[in-house]
């Protein structure tokens, strides 16, 4: 349709040839591990990142390596999941759990902010083999459970579905033309036109998997899980039944040093960026915040 309404060499010259994602299902295929182009071989030597509290290191270094599952409404995206709100799903991302990573191999200054929070807080970037991961949640070698009462409720298989899968971005047109509107859809290195709303606007099969572009920077992989029927809790636990190698290294913040606090059975290593980011937390005040604890 764009082509038609302004010519191919001027869309060509105006905005650059790109491949056009035409459907939800295409999307899908896209992002999704389980398609036929996802190379095993060369997952095998990719490391995905996760910037986290360094408490949560215990669940990957016992002999039974465990995930933390956020609801996707506790996320600091809230527009991603405004979009299915405002559905006829109104409760979708009440029954969505996400644990998120990124594929970017360097350090990012900006993650470090937002996820490290401040300098006093102990955070730490974890590196993961991303085909371990893969691999275990395609075999089903887990257990997923909550906290109820102080007690772990395991949920069947039968009760929801869960899976690996990249993250797509979208620049939303301004156009008013919705029919001819031009959106932009990011996944990975590549860069796909797209029509917003008939593609993903209020895909229930989307949620969690669709955010605005201005978090493409983020480069995401999540494990997503969804219940089929809605449970009273903030979070779930995927506990691995397989001890594959799995946890690969530990970066300390560019803020702290609490090396000692972590087991030797792991490689850990400084920031590259350590004790060269003072400036940016000006005040002593944060060390009275929540983000310490």
């Amino acid at each position: 349709n764009v082509f038609r309404k302004e010519g191919f060499i001027q869309c060509f010259l105006k905005r650059g040839y790109m491949k056009e994602i035409r459907s939800t299902e295409k999307l899908l295929k896209k992002i999704s591990y389980n398609n036929s182009k996802f190379n095993i071989e060369n997952a095998k030597n990719v490391k995905i990142y996760q910037y986290t509290n360094i408490k949560n290191i215990d669940y990957f270094m016992n002999d039974k390596m465990t995930l933390k599952l956020n609801r996707l409404d506790k996320c600091n995206d809230g527009q991603e999941v405004s979009k299915v709100q405002h559905s006829l799903l109104f409760d979708e991302p009440k029954k969505i759990y996400v644990s998120c990573f990124t594929r970017n191999l360097n350090e990012n200054i900006h993650m470090w902010y937002m996820y490290g929070h401040c300098k006093y807080s102990k955070k730490v970037r974890l590196a993961f083999s991303e085909y371990n991961l893969y691999k275990l949640i395609n075999e089903k070698k887990y257990i997923i459970y909550y906290k109820e009462n102080g007690k772990n409720i395991r949920l069947a298989n039968s009760e929801f579905s869960i899976e690996l899968t990249k993250i797509a971005y979208v620049s939303y047109s301004s156009e008013a033309d919705e029919k001819n509107r031009y959106d932009i859809c990011y996944i990975g290195d590549n860069k796909y036109r797209c029509n917003y709303n008939s593609v993903i606007n209020h895909k229930s099969e989307l949620a969690g998997k669709v955010k605005n572009a201005a978090w493409k920077t983020e480069n995401e992989v999540r494990v997503i899980l969804k219940l089929y029927k809605e449970i009273q809790t903030d979070f779930l636990m995927i506990e691995f039944t397989d001890n594959s190698p799995f946890l690969k290294e530990v970066v300390l913040s560019p803020w702290y040093d609490y090396s000692e606090q972590i087991k030797k059975d792991v490689k850990v290593r400084y920031s590259l960026f350590y004790s060269q980011l003072d400036n940016i937390f000006p005040s002593t005040e944060c060390q009275k915040c929540n983000w310490i604890k």
